[in-house]
């Protein structure tokens, strides 16, 4: 028989091992106790996916160790500031890349979080999510700070993709134009002149209707999709992708970063990496838009 009576200190998430034994014969189980302080208390329960996962840590607790946390996990944390580091203790607000080996439910138990007040570097950012999911629309930032991308979510079977909603301990891609914060808020948002709004952006599903389209599936049934603009872009900023995954990511993208190509550039190369070969490639046109032409190239001859 196990007892613990655990105190407001205990917060938290705790990693135990029990084990039984009969003398000669032992078994052993490993398991996770989430200790919540019952007048803010929440658990917030993140399905892992087998591979690469973006996550965070949406409650407030004693231990922000990645193996408290995330004790099942296959890989270290990596954190992103114009590269990936590894991170061994976690924090409220950034988020990270975690690898597992299996589908996996995951439970974080801590005090819950309505607000967050998050350090955003330059160009392209990690960030993490609150207790209760939240739309873009309540993410702010703070003056002379301006986002100036969509939010981007990931799944291994589809890739990066456009959200409107930021869930509980998942991550998100998001360019910013400078250093500064942005503010993640339950409520609704206060319209401050020092604070500026999540700009309007595109989504696969609208591009998916409006442009001739590319669909990448390699061999373990992973699709990517690219978008081809009939007419010129005056805002081809606004398709550009989030940096490369870690390693072994499949990802599709052009050349120039971009999720959309446009028809004032002559050629547009594609490069494809973290593939399983073969890769099929279907594509979607639109009636009455101009026609392409797609070359295969090894990189040396085509």
């Amino acid at each position: 028989l196990f007892t613990w009576s655990p105190s407001t200190l205990d917060i938290g998430s705790h990693v135990m091992t029990f084990i039984a034994s009969d003398g000669s014969l032992a078994d052993s189980e490993t398991v996770t106790i989430n200790v919540i302080d019952s007048t803010g208390a929440t658990v917030v329960n993140v399905q892992m996916e087998d591979g690469w996962n973006m996550v965070s840590v949406p409650v407030v607790v004693s231990d922000y160790l990645k193996t408290t946390l995330f004790p099942t996990a296959a890989s270290a944390a990596f954190s992103y500031q114009g590269g990936y580091s590894p991170r061994d203790t976690l924090k409220n607000g950034p988020g990270y890349w975690l690898k597992y080996s299996a589908n996996q439910s995951v439970d974080l138990g801590g005090t819950i979080m309505t607000l967050d007040s998050i350090n955003v570097d330059q160009r392209w950012n990690v960030v993490g999510s609150l207790s209760i999911p939240i739309p873009v629309s309540h993410v702010k930032s703070v003056s002379p700070v301006t986002i100036s991308s969509a939010f981007y979510g990931f799944s291994n079977s589809t890739g990066y993709t456009s959200t409107d909603t930021l869930k509980p301990g998942e991550a998100y891609w998001v360019k910013v134009s400078q250093a500064g914060k942005v503010v993640l808020d339950t409520a609704a948002p206060n319209m401050s002149p020092v604070i500026q709004s999540t700009p309007s952006s595109w989504s696969e599903k609208s591009a998916g209707s409006s442009f001739n389209c590319l669909i990448f599936t390699d061999a373990r049934g992973r699709t990517r999709s690219l978008y081809l603009s009939p007419e010129r872009l005056n805002n081809i900023d606004e398709f550009e992708l989030p940096p490369l995954p870690p390693t072994d990511v499949f990802d599709v993208r052009f050349e120039s970063q971009h999720a959309v190509a446009s028809p004032e550039r002559a050629e547009e190369a594609v490069t494809i990496s973290g593939a399983a070969y073969p890769v099929t490639i279907s594509w979607g046109l639109m009636s009455g838009q101009g026609g392409w032409m797609l070359e295969a190239s090894d990189g040396a001859a085509r």
